[in-house]
């Protein structure tokens, strides 16, 4: 049993005992021909090939076809994949199969504990030529597959340990069909470690009987001992497994992106897609809008506790949250799971402005002691990292995670059709409650000629390859001013448009300020009071070049290659049907009661395409997915699990700007808006500039905001400007959130140095306002 390093993998097929006792006379001669079946130099295993290759006889061995078609499976992709066979000895855990018995440690004695009947298992060198290999593999996951009419087991263990073996590696189980597919004892069918997961073939389950009672009997227990509905292992939720290991072939290969030739952004349709379809991609659309999805099969009476609609931030955490609490759930989604915050959002926004921040720092490095200040940018290589890192973060929004939590999830539009109803295409859905997560979309303002030009939003702006030379961005909210940094510091000549009289909206006026000084020294033009009255272009010559695009406005016009229109968002609303849910819906949004509930108590609603403007951010909509599920599911049960409160009003929302220098702000975060709610305030303030942390990075810009109700210690809200700021606000949120006073952060030992250190030097003013000095005494001065 020679020793080994890194990662290897073994492949065990077992055969049922039943086989070896009934179905084939000829079991040892047949199995001594599978050796030589996998020196093939044929195409994938077929039922019908292995067929002519072992039936000998003629007899048609019916279950044993189907099980040594999964071993010979087996053997195709173990050469197909370059693995050379090697004997190794496994530890870790026993495991019994109909019979079939690997002890915890297999030796040249284990065949005396299993099956005496038969003199080929005597050696194990015997048994592992047909039921076991062990070889070189890459991959990550360890599952396991069971072959349709058979009780086959199929295990692939990762190893990791040094010479001499390895521990199994989440082992699957799985039962196929056929007449013997149900156990004659569920005690004894089979016992393995505990870590281990099980997935059952739902069309063939428990299938030994007519009697339906007794099926459902049967059921029951099954899903009793596993804690898994057998409604959620349909097959195709073992493909992922099989993928992720490069074992495809044991079933027929799911369709993906990479077999798509596209000369567009994809999926086609209503949205815009991605471009280009490079790997980065199709692992993304993989992942989020795999094609030929099946959608579950349930009987036309079957009424889900919640449905959520959209596959966002709040449409995930619905689904997938109630699911792991029990409930029956479904997820909806027409487009890209993991919505704009995934696909054309905060992930790809932060991918960006982490290169863009990397050139400046080298543009920068003369300060830090580095001869070369010149910093090349490769916009292609940029987008490339950018498309790369996605696909990374992809799986965790993907539908077959959604799916493997228990989550039933359709592809498709919804529409409700009823107080307790809704159509996916033909299909009607029934539910006790249901959450609508649809989220928003750039808003397009109505500018003459803007409808003929082709103009990016945010869906669009990360399908870019190429840097356009000059960029003009129509707004100035926190989307606008991160992208103008950006693509300013790659190169591209950066112009920003503004009709309100200054940029970000209601944020700090001396954030707004300081913010805009540092974009303007960067070379970025900002114009506030600014309308674009019209918007013409010119087609661009040849494929591949830029149009030229034309923006008028009251006393000028601008000239750019992109135009990109970052104005405000619109919620998703058109279409859902909402009139016939009894849901009523304003300009801006779903309305909604303090608990998310709306005119309709079984219909909730979160994230972007509610009403409340002020909430629409990513770790707005999972909270108040969170809430939605308390509330909707679990009422008079306790806090949400991820939010202090059932109610949206108690809800602290915090916010940032992810420019450089950061703007982070929560609560009533200046004293513009204590004025217009009529709080009168107390404020500290403290630079950063003597913050020794600061001064040792480079950069002394910056402060900390907080506002107290006067006279009292009570946050109210607060606004941190900094390198960092998005990460310092936490503390502040934690405060003002669960009632802390000013004082208490005072009182926190913060780490030195750090520019943490600025919160608590703000909060040191309230106690240095109310520390106790020394009198002076008479005589002395």
């Amino acid at each position: 049993m020679g020793g080994f390093s890194g990662q290897r993998h073994l492949l065990f097929v077992g055969l049922p005992l039943a086989l070896y006792c009934s179905d084939c006379p000829h079991l040892y001669q047949v199995l001594q021909r599978m050796r030589g079946l996998a020196s093939l130099d044929e195409g994938a295993p077929t039922a019908e090939t292995l067929r002519q290759k072992l039936d000998h006889d003629g007899r048609p061995y019916s279950v044993l076809v189907y099980a040594l078609m999964a071993a010979w499976q087996a053997l195709f992709v173990v050469r197909h994949c370059g693995i050379s066979l090697e004997p190794l000895a496994p530890k870790g855990g026993a495991l019994i199969f109909r019979g079939l018995w690997v002890p915890e440690e297999v030796d040249e004695h284990w065949a005396e504990h299993t099956w005496s009947f038969n003199s080929f298992s005597r050696s194990v060198e015997g048994v592992l030529s047909v039921l076991g290999f062990y070889g070189n593999a890459t991959g990550s996951a360890a599952e396991a597959l069971a072959m349709k009419d058979a009780h086959i087991l199929i295990l692939v263990a990762r190893f990791q340990s040094e010479a001499g073996g390895g521990r199994w590696a989440l082992p699957v189980q799985l039962f196929g069909g056929g007449e013997n597919a149900f156990p004659a004892s569920i005690e004894q069918e089979v016992l393995v470690p505990p870590f281990c997961k099980y997935h059952f073939l739902p069309q063939l389950q428990v299938c030994s009987t007519d009697d339906l009672a007794e099926r459902q009997k049967r059921i029951q227990l099954l899903e009793q001992r596993w804690s898994l509905s057998l409604e959620q292992a349909a097959e195709r939720r073992l493909r992922t497994c099989l993928e992720q290991i490069g074992l495809a072939l044991f079933l027929s290969p799911m369709a993906s992106w990479s077999a798509v030739k596209a000369d567009g952004p994809v999926p086609e349709g209503d949205h815009v897609g991605v471009w280009p379809l490079d790997e980065h991609n199709v692992r993304l659309l993989d992942a989020v809008h795999p094609k030929d999805w099946a959608p579950p099969e349930r009987p036309e009476t079957f009424v889900y506790d919640l449905i959520a609609l959209g596959a966002g931030a709040g449409g995930l955490v619905s689904a997938k949250q109630s699911a792991r609490r029990g409930a029956k759930s479904a997820l909806i989604e027409m487009h890209l799971a993991g919505g704009d915050c995934l696909n054309v959002g905060c992930v790809p926004s932060k991918a960006l402005l982490r290169c863009a921040r990397a050139v400046a720092e080298v543009r920068r490095s003369s300060e830090l002691g580095m001869a070369g200040t010149s910093a090349a940018v490769h916009f292609e290589r940029v987008m490339e990292r950018m498309r790369r890192l996605r696909a990374d973060i992809a799986p965790v929004d993907a539908h077959t995670t959604s799916r493997d939590v228990g989550v039933d999830v359709y592809m498709g539009k919804a529409c409700f059709t009823g107080k307790n109803e809704l159509k996916v295409g033909e299909r009607t859905l029934r539910f006790r409650k249901a959450v609508i997560a649809t989220g928003g979309r750039a808003r397009v303002p109505p500018i003459s000629g803007l409808d003929s030009v082709p103009y990016l939003t945010n869906a669009s702006l990360f399908n870019l390859t190429k840097l356009p030379p000059r960029l003009v961005i129509l707004g100035a909210g926190p989307i606008s001013l991160e992208m103008a940094q950006a693509f300013g510091r790659f190169g591209s000549r950066v112009t920003v448009l503004e009709v309100a009289p200054e940029i970000l909206g209601a944020e700090d006026a001396d954030a707004k300020a300081l913010l805009q000084q540092v974009l303007e020294e960067e070379g970025i033009e900002i114009r506030t009071n600014c309308m674009v009255t019209s918007v013409a272009h010119k087609p661009a010559a040849a494929e591949g070049e830029w149009p030229e695009i034309q923006l008028q406005l009251a006393d000028a016009s601008v000239h750019c290659e992109a135009f990109l229109v970052a104005a405000g968002r619109v919620p998703n609303v058109e279409g859902l049907g909402l009139e016939a849910a009894g849901v009523d819906c304003a300009a801006s949004g779903v309305k909604v009661n303090d608990d998310l509930t709306t005119t309709n108590p079984d219909i909730l609603a979160v994230g972007d395409v509610i009403e409340r403007v002020d909430t629409r951010f990513t770790h707005m909509s999972g909270t108040m997915a969170g809430m939605a599920v308390q509330n909707a599911l679990f009422p008079g049960q306790g806090l949400p699990v991820n939010a202090p409160s059932g109610k949206l009003s108690e809800i602290v929302v915090p916010r940032c700007t992810y420019t450089e220098p950061e703007i982070a702000s929560c609560g009533v975060s200046n004293e513009k808006l204590a004025s217009r709610q009529n709080l009168e305030v107390d404020v500290f303030k403290a630079s950063i500039e003597h913050n020794d942390r600061a001064i040792l990075e480079g950069s002394r810009r910056g402060y900390v905001k907080i506002l107290c109700r006067k006279g009292t210690e009570e946050i109210i809200g607060a606004t941190i400007v900094a390198e960092h700021a998005g990460e310092m606000l936490a503390e502040i949120t934690l405060a003002i959130q669960h009632r802390l006073g000013l004082s208490q952060i005072a009182h926190t030992v913060h780490p030195y140095p750090t520019l943490g250190e600025a919160v608590q030097q703000c909060a040191l003013n309230y106690n240095r306002a109310r520390w106790a000095k020394m009198q002076t005494k008479a005589g002395y001065s």
